[in-house]
């Protein structure tokens, strides 16, 4: 879940270059036998779908996960309305709205968690990966360099993006809150339900039957629908190929998790700092340092999850 302010600069969204299908020759592509579509990952066969079968397989999870949202906020309201009454109700929800999305999430993060569990277990080449402390400090660095560039680039054309974007103010409203809740939703419950629903089970599920860097970009695509609005379709589109890029190189849902961490936080802290202070930070200035870091830290992290060549290529190497 990300937001904006509400003082003309964008906070929340993203906007970046990677999900570009060069920056995804990162895993093996899955072997397929066209007729029945039959996955074999590393001699481990999966179950055989056809192509309707495999869609409705990624997409029932987003769909499912709408619902739940749809129906918590219904009941909320409801609840709400019948013992505040309708008028006070109405402001009470207006200015907290978090605390009646809270409850969505954590039923959501009860139904994923097992359900990412078990597609972990049918794609283990996706999610053999270790934690390493250097892959985890080098992402938050990047993330933390991404919005500083989204910062920037949210600054200079803030007027621009709200003319294309009369939602924006809109988006900001939807997460309103005492900071415990902020710090609990946005920080907490949204990182962890939206990357074991997208990236645990969406990416890993569109990964069995397409080309990675395509099951990347699909499942980021569906990461921003999920957010109902085509402002933050676009922008969180950009952030959700960046996710699964990171996802596919370090092959552990914890690095993904732990960046979305990132990038909530500053999110909200970028906004308490603005809204604080008044303060806007030269927009030219942090976008070039961000760029220049979310660069390095992406060359870094590609060449230290280089997959190690198998003994085949090595003899190849030796013999050359």
């Amino acid at each position: 879940m990300e937001s904006v302010s509400d003082k003309g600069i964008v906070c929340g969204g993203t906007y970046g270059a990677f999900g570009i299908k060069g920056a995804f020759l990162l895993a093996d592509r899955p072997a397929f036998k066209l007729e029945e579509y039959t996955i074999e990952r590393e001699g481990m066969p999966m179950k055989n779908y056809s192509i309707p079968q495999h869609i409705w397989r990624a997409l029932w999870p987003a769909l499912l996960f709408l619902a739940i949202q749809l129906v918590t906020s219904f009941a909320a309201v409801t609840v709400t309305t019948l013992a505040m009454g309708e008028d006070a109700a109405t402001g009470y929800l207006a200015e907290n709205t978090l605390l009646f999305v809270g409850p969505s999430f954590i039923i959501s993060l009860a139904v994923f968690l097992p359900l990412w569990r078990k597609t972990k277990k049918a794609n283990p080449a996706l999610n053999d990966g270790k934690p390493k402390a250097a892959l985890i400090a080098l992402t938050i660095v990047l993330f933390i360099a991404y919005y500083l560039l989204l910062s920037g680039f949210s600054i200079a054309f803030s007027e621009p993006i709200t003319r294309l974007f009369p939602e924006v103010e809109q988006v900001a409203a939807n997460y309103q809150g005492a900071l415990p809740v902020q710090l609990l939703v946005m920080v907490v419950l949204a990182p962890l339900v939206e990357e074991f629903l997208v990236r645990g089970v969406i990416l890993n599920r569109l990964s069995a039957w397409m080309p990675t860097w395509a099951a990347v970009v699909v499942s980021a695509a569906i990461f921003g629908a999920l957010h109902m609005n085509l402002y933050q379709f676009i922008f969180l589109t950009i952030l959700g190929s960046l996710l699964g890029w990171v996802y596919i190189r370090t092959k552990n849902l914890l690095i993904p998790i732990l960046a979305h961490v990132v990038n909530n936080a500053s999110n909200l802290a970028v906004r308490y700092i603005v809204e604080g202070t008044g303060l806007v930070p030269p927009a030219g200035l942090i976008a070039a340092i961000g760029l220049v870091v979310v660069v390095a830290c992406a060359i870094l992290l590609h060449r230290m999850t280089r997959p190690e060549p198998t003994p085949e290529v090595r003899q190849l190497q030796d013999a050359g």
